[in-house]
């Protein structure tokens, strides 16, 4: 592949080997990632840890365009107790302002 776009399950340690794993191939071969994923992932140790020296842009929904799901059923909650984010590793080569741009573009 080329690039990695997952949502992986948030139970157990999945985000911690899943994060891990797509670090590692963008150090390894370049390969970019794009993973859906709880915004505290941020806040964990093991998130300063693997993503230290790597490129990482966060892609949040607005207020305008809202990222709505059913939350699934049986969890005890109408809706999620957190909010998900888009976590993108890049390998720094990239102009950061034309993929910026290129973003509000295709969104406007």
């Amino acid at each position: 592949y080329d690039i990695l776009v997952t949502n992986p399950p948030y139970s157990s340690n999945h985000k911690e080997r899943c994060l891990d794993f797509a670090v590692n191939q963008l150090k390894r071969n370049g390969r970019p990632f794009f993973l859906l994923m709880p915004n505290y992932v941020s806040t964990k140790e093991y998130w300063r840890k693997i993503t230290q020296n790597i490129q990482v842009v966060f892609i949040a929904p607005s207020t305008s365009h809202p990222y709505e799901y059913n939350h699934p059923e049986g969890t005890g909650h109408e809706k999620s107790p957190f909010e998900s984010v888009w976590f993108c590793g890049v390998s720094g080569n990239e102009d950061m302002k034309a993929l910026k741009d290129a973003f509000i573009k295709f969104h406007s």
